[in-house]
């Protein structure tokens, strides 16, 4: 965003140049063009403008000419890489100038060197413990970023309570938790929802982007315990109301609203292929590019991928309207295939062909969709579970991780060699987005985009995986992994669903010794775009912190 708008900024003088010479040109050729007409047509007439002609001061006519040729022509190169280079040391110098994300942070000591520090040591665990007071709800509190004065590397602070009774958990805070089963979901992944302690007790839980292990850092992890992480704003009414009405937007959009979402999200499809080249799909000659999207509605990816793929085949999966899903506002389908059903009910697929009898939607589940010669270039796997899907009460628990799974597993499944999957996720911060990175890199080359306009000021993120190599044997591993999840989250209980889905503690500091500063550097510029926008939304009063 900010790059078109300086590069058009810086466009303008070199554009007035190139006209000008233009016009130079234009000028000069019409004279010289002029002078020998006349002199033909008029031969044995004295003419001022014929002897010109031949007299020395055509010369110089005839070099304005050239000169105004070369000026236009170098104009016409100079004014994109000019244009090029002034843009780039705008944006830079204007992200330099951008409110620094450490001024939303409110209630913060002084990181002054006058001033004590304690320095946090795990023993590479990934938290730290702190005893703080009595809590009756958890609250998710967002990014802050601390740590030397020297470094960007965050620090990230959840207060949570440990009294999770009788399964229920009440939120303070639901910004952008869109259901209870998101609330849990994201409270598993990061490791912490189901934490030991007195009951009654809060842990103020820290987690760096390598999850708080200081031989990694070292003195980039000091902070003060007793500090309390207050951000100005996310508790303010204003901020409850202002995801509140969007949520709503969201569940029930007329249709302008729906247009517009539609348009947003053809906006952020751009923005990510501008990054990453997503779209861009190469193949054997004569074998027709596929893509398949889960959760197509209303389709602006899956109108900017066909954008850039106009020969593609399109195969796409949607939640029916009458179901809670959303309309599609794909013009044209031609080139489409879409089967309206429930992602969560494709157990064939999923690898149970026998359902419990007794299962409460034994009847509901589907056969096979996907048959082992569908193959795609792309896969788009952006579904969330909506608030306003009709489903039964049971699901409400396990339903996104369901879904989430049945996206991973079926996308790697019958993605070609060497193709791509766009994966729509949450808190970068989480465990549960630190393993899938540390999984998909085992086989892909793996990349981060959050898109700096739209969903700026939400925790959501992309990760694009490309070069996937799906016959790699941890990519098989991992899909037997996912559908095993899976069926344990359908057909099992909860208690198998975290057993078998939960790493021990010797895996959690192996992927941290290995993959840690590699993370850092994926994960910092969705923080950093994070933070700016929260710094700048309607309902945050921002507040600087000294760092002297």
């Amino acid at each position: 965003m900010y790059k078109s708008f300086f590069h058009r900024l810086f466009a303008i003088p070199w554009l007035f140049f190139a006209v000008f010479a233009c016009c130079l040109g234009s000028t000069a050729t019409s004279d010289s063009t002029t002078a020998l007409d006349e002199a033909t047509v008029y031969p044995t007439k004295p003419s001022t403008r014929a002897s010109h002609v031949s007299s020395p001061s055509d010369q110089n006519l005839s070099t304005e000419a050239i000169i105004s040729i070369v000026a236009l022509v170098s104009a016409v190169i100079i004014v994109p890489i000019v244009s090029k280079c002034a843009t780039h040391w705008a944006v830079k110098r204007y992200r330099q100038s951008r409110i620094s994300p450490t001024t939303i942070v409110s209630g913060i000591a002084s990181q002054g060197q006058d001033r004590p520090r304690t320095a946090l040591s795990t023993s590479s665990a990934s938290l730290v413990n702190i005893e703080a007071n009595v809590a009756d709800s958890i609250q998710l509190l967002p990014l802050a970023h601390l740590g030397h004065p020297s470094s960007s590397r965050p620090v990230i602070i959840a207060e949570l309570s440990d009294q999770l009774q009788d399964g229920s958990i009440h939120m303070t805070n639901q910004h952008e938790s869109p259901s209870l089963q998101d609330t849990i979901y994201e409270l598993e992944g990061t490791g912490v929802a189901s934490g030991t302690g007195d009951t009654g007790r809060t842990r103020l839980v820290m987690l760096t982007g390598s999850f708080d292990s200081t031989h990694y850092f070292g003195n980039y992890t000091e902070v003060e315990p007793s500090l309390t992480f207050n951000t100005q704003g996310w508790q303010n009414p204003a901020g409850d109301q202002f995801f509140k009405n969007q949520r709503k937007r969201a569940d029930d959009p007329n249709d302008r609203q729906a247009s517009y979402f539609f348009n947003m999200m053809k906006r952020i499809a751009q923005e990510l292929h501008s990054a990453t080249d997503v779209f861009s799909i190469k193949t054997l000659d004569n074998v027709q590019p596929s893509i398949l999207d889960w959760c197509m509605a209303p389709g602006g990816f899956l109108s900017a991928a066909m954008y850039h793929n106009r020969s593609a085949r399109c195969r796409a999966f949607s939640l029916p309207a009458e179901d809670g899903g959303y309309k599609v506002q794909l013009s044209s389908k031609a080139r489409i295939t879409v089967d309206f059903l429930d992602l969560n009910l494709l157990a064939a697929d999923m690898g149970a062909n026998v359902i419990p009898p007794t299962h409460p939607e034994a009847a509901s589940f589907l056969p096979s969709q996907l048959s082992p010669g569908d193959m795609f270039d792309l896969v788009i796997c952006d579904g969330q579970s909506l608030r306003t899907h009709q489903r039964p009460q049971y699901r409400e628990i396990l339903e996104s991780p369901r879904l989430a799974l049945v996206q991973l597993a079926l996308g790697l499944e019958h993605i070609r060699p060497g193709g791509k999957m766009i994966i729509l996720m949450h808190r970068i911060e989480s465990w549960r987005c630190v393993w899938l990175f540390h999984v998909f890199r085992k086989f892909s080359t793996v990349r981060v985009f959050k898109p700096m306009r739209d969903h700026a000021k939400r925790s959501s993120f992309y990760l694009v995986a490309s070069n996937i190599q799906p016959r790699h044997k941890h990519a098989e591993e991992a899909v037997r992994m996912w559908k095993q999840a899976w069926r344990a989250a359908t057909f099992g209980t909860e208690e198998a669903y975290r057993r078998l889905t939960q790493q021990p503690q010797a895996i959690i500091e192996e992927v941290l010794d290995s993959f840690g500063p590699e993370f850092i550097n994926l994960a910092t510029n969705v923080w950093e775009t994070q933070a700016a926008a929260l710094a700048q939304a309607p309902f945050i009063q921002t507040q600087s912190i000294s760092f002297s």
